[in-house]
């Protein structure tokens, strides 16, 4: 995969520069790629005969009295150094440098090629109702399935923080990738990919999750990303849940649902949450998808009543926000109690709305302050 570009030669002469050991490139099924001298090819093909006969390195390794080193890149093989030397172990470490060194623009290259594929992906599940055969090349390139119960997870770059105008999510940016793909909670089943500069999502796969722990898993996992995130890169992350689904082409109602979460996440994160789960806010996204034309009639005299007086609309709001806790209220506010109290008072007798008694009410306000 990776030493299909690599110029072996270039590679066999730096070899040479530093030592005079006869020193094999074998690809991982046993064929001589490459090697520092020429005048051993009878010996070296008994070798890899050897190899290939047992596909035992250790054993053969002992058996003709010289080094095999694996070269792995991410978890996959790519080649083995045959060193014709038992006592130069310590050229091991050399010769990976080494080969790392020079596979490192094509690993760069690989990387941005499958983040911009996944994010094509991502897109193409977010966005627009596809139908399997639109997605499923990629969904077959990454060996991800179709049937799997999956929630998404929408990450979104807070603008409060004094880095948000300098930090994006491109095919460059892999500190969140290391974040997924290391977690104690990744399956190879997960979907991940950036929407935009400031968006990130994960359709995490929640199948081997207990049911009846999962929201508080999810609630951990994505916790645990933006807590991560900002001490490693210094960027606030808002984070929203949605539901799990077990069809891809309904994936895309879950990313509705965390995306209403993060479109309100000021709003909705009265408890200045690291997460905000769908489930938690049912009614609230419920009343989000009926017509704006309906709340504008709904909420016409409300709206009339409240437009002139800016102080009793920001108390609504609040109030709705920190589910009528007077407490809460007037600190977030900044007001003393009893100022609180009297602004409540007020608000009863302008609207005929008694939100901290009547449940209705309650509703009605808290779809008026959403609205």
């Amino acid at each position: 995969m990776y030493l299909s570009d690599l110029n072996l030669q270039f590679l066999i002469s730096n070899i040479q520069t530093v030592c005079n050991k006869t020193i094999l490139i074998a690809s991982p099924s046993w064929q001589a790629l490459s090697c520092t001298h020429t005048d051993v090819t009878s010996y070296t093909q008994d070798v890899l005969t050897y190899c290939i006969a047992t596909n035992d390195p250790d054993k053969a390794a002992q058996h003709f009295g010289i080094t095999i080193t694996p070269f792995y890149v991410e978890e996959t093989l790519v080649c083995y150094f045959l060193i014709f030397d038992k006592n130069s172990v310590q050229l091991s470490a050399y010769l990976k440098t080494l080969t790392s060194l020079l596979i490192a623009p094509q690993i760069s290259d690989r990387h941005s090629q499958m983040a911009n594929t996944r994010s094509i992906l991502v897109n193409q599940l977010s966005n627009i109702h596809q139908g399997i055969s639109e997605i499923e090349p990629i969904m077959k390139d990454f060996d991800y399935r179709y049937n799997c119960p999956r929630c998404a997870i929408l990450l979104e770059i807070a603008h409060q923080n004094k880095h948000a105008f300098s930090y994006k999510f491109d095919s460059s940016e892999t500190a969140i990738e290391s974040l997924i793909t290391s977690h104690s909670l990744y399956s190879k089943d997960d979907i991940f990919g950036f929407l935009s500069s400031e968006r990130y999502v994960i359709y995490k796969d929640t199948q081997n999750l207990c049911e009846s722990d999962r929201p508080d898993m999810l609630s951990g996992y994505a916790d645990s990303i933006v807590k991560d995130m900002k001490k490693q890169q210094g960027i606030l992350l808002h984070a929203g849940i949605g539901s799990t689904y077990e069809d891809l082409p309904n994936l895309r109602n879950s990313y509705l649902e965390a995306l209403f979460l993060i479109t309100n996440y000021d709003y909705l994160n009265a408890d200045a949450a690291l997460s905000l789960q769908i489930k938690n806010y049912i009614f609230e996204f419920l009343a989000s998808r009926i017509s704006p034309g309906y709340w504008n009639s709904r909420f016409h005299v409300l709206s009339q009543q409240l437009s002139t007086q800016p102080l009793l609309l920001e108390t609504a709001i609040e109030l709705s926000r920190h589910d009528q806790n007077l407490s809460r209220t007037a600190e977030s506010l900044g007001l003393h109690r009893n100022t609180m109290l009297q602004r409540a008072a007020k608000l009863k007798n302008v609207t005929g709305l008694n939100p901290a008694q009547n449940d209705f009410d309650r509703m009605t306000l808290r779809a008026f302050a959403l609205h």
